[in-house]
């Protein structure tokens, strides 16, 4: 348990088996080149044609990296799990800050609270979102 309890035990735990029980391809502390450098991902899933890039924050002064390594990993879509909806709320102005989203911005941004994931988690089990048509 390197980041603690609350971190990898109830904010990335359930969302990781949520996407293992979905047959996805699921890494945790996932290495990515930063410039010079090595970083790690909190989680990285492969599901379908989709590559997520799963960041648990109890803060929002991470984002900024989470954000580079999302980039650098190539990560269509990058989830940020809050424990509250306070630090999500704070997460979100920081996002709005950085002009995250705004062109030429591709990649898609979403921060949850832990149940609000797991409900995105399940609603990808029940859609065709990154399967092959």
């Amino acid at each position: 348990m390197r980041n603690g309890f609350v971190h990898d035990r109830a904010l990335l735990e359930p969302v990781e088996r949520r996407f293992a029980a979905l047959g996805a391809t699921v890494f945790r502390e996932f290495p990515i080149r930063l410039g010079g450098r090595i970083g790690y991902a909190d989680l990285w899933v492969g599901h379908g044609l989709k590559r997520y890039l799963i960041e648990a924050e109890n803060e929002n002064r991470r984002v900024d990296r989470d954000l580079a390594k999302a980039r650098a990993a190539e990560a269509d879509l990058l989830a940020i799990i809050a424990p509250s909806w306070k630090v999500a709320r704070q997460i979100r102005r920081r996002l709005q800050q950085l002009k995250v989203g705004m062109p030429p911005d591709a990649m898609e941004v979403r921060v949850f609270t832990i149940g609000a994931a797991i409900r995105w988690v399940n609603t990808l089990s029940s859609s065709v979102e990154g399967t092959p048509r």
